[in-house]
């Protein structure tokens, strides 16, 4: 990752910065679409390249749910998986953790969440190591 900051305001030190990325350069501050499930909701990764967005943002939490790391690694990673070929921002499921509390718990592993649609317990680390040793 390369960071460079073009532009900054001498009164409110706001900046504008340039974020080089393995998928690309993003003019920061920018706009990131949300793809939750590794979709952004009502329109094809074409439409949303067509837009001018060089970032996109997914969710650890529902990331790890649907599609899981099972058929992230079948396709090839997000990435492949979302046909984006962009950069991605992944978020570390922690705002889940505190909203879904009655449904999470903390152990020594980790976030530990019962699966909202079999009850099974799954490990949110598990998404996160898994993004961070994939993310290329």
């Amino acid at each position: 990752m390369e960071f460079e900051v073009i532009a900054q305001c001498h009164t409110t030190n706001a900046r504008v910065c340039r974020m080089k990325l393995a998928h690309g350069i993003t003019t920061l501050p920018t706009f990131m679409p949300v793809a939750t499930q590794a979709a952004i909701k009502g329109l094809t990764p074409q439409q949303v390249e067509s837009l001018g967005i060089t970032l996109i943002l997914n969710n650890a939490y529902h990331l790890n749910l649907r599609p899981g790391t099972k058929v992230l690694d079948e396709v090839g990673g997000a990435h492949a998986f979302q046909g984006w070929h962009r950069n991605i921002l992944t978020d570390s499921g922690g705002f889940q953790f505190v909203s879904l509390n009655k449904f999470a718990s903390i152990t020594e592993e980790g976030a530990l969440f019962s699966c909202p649609f079999t009850g099974q317990p799954t490990m949110l680390t598990v998404i996160c190591d898994h993004i961070r040793v994939n993310c290329n």
